[in-house]
């Protein structure tokens, strides 16, 4: 575990209980409070995520499509932490390769690679995918780009 998890729980008086997730943007880590507070391993990331777990929230967007989003409690900008609700299935998570207001400027070619890497992971889903990117984009403004089942859940 890192040093950055650890002073983030004891500052805001809780304690990590145990890692849940990682990948390419950071650790993800369960709280006694409970929530679960993510440490980022990029200040690239670490802002993206912030950005759009306060656009969601500023809109009021809790649930899209019939998936939850976690609620967002707290962040610290030098320790590159957020702290966020649990969430159990259907939700969507992980925002740290978001886009806020439009999507990246990408090729024909890199999109299209995009989508059949979406039709890939979800096979039959494929269509509800395409729905929430649609739905998040248009309600928040948020354009999610890291689309695959650990952070889209449907059960």
């Amino acid at each position: 575990m890192t040093n950055g998890a650890i002073r983030y729980c004891r500052a805001a008086g809780t304690d990590v209980l145990r890692k849940i997730g990682d990948g390419k943007d950071g650790t993800v880590y369960e709280t006694s409070r409970p929530s679960a507070v993510k440490e980022h391993v990029r200040e690239e990331s670490y802002q993206r995520e912030r950005d759009a777990y306060l656009r969601l929230r500023e809109r009021g967007v809790r649930i899209i499509n019939g998936l939850r989003i976690p609620s967002f409690w707290a962040f610290d900008d030098e320790l590159r932490v957020i702290e966020m609700s649990m969430v159990r299935p259907p939700y969507i998570v992980d925002f740290a390769s978001a886009w806020l207001d439009e999507p990246p400027d990408f090729p024909d070619n890199v999109i299209s690679t995009w989508h059949e890497e979406i039709n890939d992971r979800f096979g039959a889903r494929t269509p509800d995918v395409f729905s929430l990117l649609h739905a998040l984009a248009k309600k928040a403004g948020v354009y999610v780009l890291d689309v695959h089942p650990h952070n889209i859940k449907f059960e």
